[in-house]
């Protein structure tokens, strides 16, 4: 059995990489099975200028096997390039600069039906 399910991101207390203004944050959604060695992205949020505490808007599309373990990531970078747009589909990752990441299986997500609040590792 397979489930479609929309990710709402946030995050909040972000570290501000940058000098003259506030960090500029955006999300990278990774996946794999528990078999899997090699982390799949399924998606981005877009840039939030200046911001510390982002509530993404876009939404993150994911599909839940039930039978099957699933692992999921969340890595936040500060948008260090310049940008014109909101989007970072296309922004080279290596430079940008890391700000954290979560890791979770998918299952607990799934069970909060709602809200799940992860650490962030940095």
């Amino acid at each position: 059995v397979t489930s479609r399910i929309e990710l709402s991101l946030s995050a909040q207390g972000l570290k501000d990489k940058d000098i003259n203004s506030k960090s500029d944050p955006f999300c990278v959604v990774y996946m794999r099975s528990a078999t899997a060695k090699e982390w799949t992205e399924v998606g981005r949020t877009e840039i939030i200028a200046n911001h510390l505490n982002p509530d993404w808007v876009t939404r993150i599309m994911i599909y839940y096997h039930f039978e099957e373990i699933q692992h999921i990531k969340f890595a936040v970078y500060d948008c260090d390039t310049s940008f014109n747009s909101s989007e970072a589909k296309n922004l080279d990752l290596s430079k940008q600069d890391f700000l954290g990441e979560a890791e979770t299986p998918v299952a607990p997500i799934v069970k909060t039906s709602g809200y799940w609040q992860g650490p962030l590792i940095i």
